[in-house]
């Protein structure tokens, strides 16, 4: 048996043209069923006989067929025509009810061939129209790395705190943009280790709070999202456990943000590895969404190396005292 697929909207289509045709019909069968039965007979439908007609005994056989027939039309035409309507009536119902089985059927067999319904063409339109949002991002992510490339190319020309705090929140604004251009609810943050302090801190951040910048430190040991990527040296993630007994997590107090997933990767910086590491995390709050180690890693790397480049620029820039640019970085929130 050959199948072949229908679109729901024309299967849809065919169902409310069968039921108006219906409906036509209930209300056309029974007057036309009248008239027809009028204009053969001749009968005036304005008199209706009550009484058996006299037959003339010399009139012939047709004839008296037709008198007999005249006057059953006169007699029985009204009821008739009820007649005709209930059938009517019943048959729509009946082919309605057919209708709606066909409609909420997948397949339909007729006539020796099966035919499937399918919705391939809203399925196309949605797929466009996902098309159409990808386009969108790509488009939004180009001018955001494109704004942002104006900031590198500021910094690398003069290399001051002003400019280098801006370009930082810049990246951190542009990566959230990128890693998940269909869904905002992205938080980005920039964490910088001192290796001689034994501190880690966040540098920049967004969609973090001042409160959050300003307090949320680390030690390498630490309970803590940030050192546990610094300890694994490779790209980490987490999208379970997100309570203090997690020995790769602490719950910032400071702030309502309900964390379901988080993706960290660190990022060496300068000539000397063990002078200044830096930590580069996304994490959202959709129940909806995971991040991945493989599917994420292209802007993992993209981001990593931007922020490894700017502050290797920090580290070799100094300001007329003689103090770097990652020094101002590192001291950026404090009080």
């Amino acid at each position: 048996m050959r199948s072949t697929s229908i679109d729901d909207r024309i299967v849809r289509g065919l169902i409310y043209a069968l039921l108006i045709v219906c409906i036509i019909a209930v209300i056309a069968i029974p007057y036309f069923s009248y008239q027809i039965l009028v204009t053969l007979t001749g009968v005036d439908p304005d008199v209706l006989a009550s009484e058996i007609p006299t037959i003339d005994p010399s009139a012939s056989n047709v004839e008296t067929q037709i008198i007999i027939y005249t006057w059953l039309v006169q007699r029985y035409s009204g009821i008739a025509t009820i007649v005709v309507g209930i059938l009517a009536l019943f048959s729509v119902i009946f082919f309605t009810i057919v209708i709606l089985q066909v409609h909420r059927s997948q397949k339909v067999r007729l006539w020796g061939l099966e035919f499937e319904r399918t919705n391939a063409l809203q399925d196309a339109q949605r797929d466009i129209s996902g098309l159409r949002g990808l386009v969108t991002g790509l488009q939004e992510n180009l001018r955001e790395l494109s704004a942002l490339n104006v900031g590198l190319n500021q910094f690398v020309r003069n290399p001051t705190e002003k400019h280098l705090d801006a370009l930082l929140d810049k990246v951190s604004h542009t990566a959230a943009f990128v890693i998940r251009p269909s869904g905002r609810s992205v938080r980005t943050s920039v964490w910088l280790y001192s290796l001689s302090k034994n501190e880690i801190r966040i540098i920049s951040g967004y969609r973090i709070s001042e409160d959050t910048k300003a307090k949320l430190r680390f030690k390498k040991r630490s309970n803590g999202f940030a050192p546990a990527v610094l300890r694994h040296g490779g790209p980490y993630l987490k999208d379970t456990d997100f309570s203090d007994k997690a020995k790769d997590w602490k719950t910032d107090e400071s702030s309502d943000y309900e964390t379901t997933s988080i993706i960290g990767q660190p990022i060496e910086v300068g000539t000397t590895k063990d002078d200044w590491q830096v930590i580069l995390c996304f994490s959202t709050d959709r129940e909806d969404y995971k991040f991945g180690i493989e599917k994420d890693a292209a802007e993992l790397n993209l981001f990593s190396n931007i922020i490894s480049s700017i502050l290797t620029i920090a580290q070799f820039s100094y300001d007329q005292s003689d103090k770097s640019m990652l020094e101002f970085a590192w001291e950026r929130y404090d009080d």
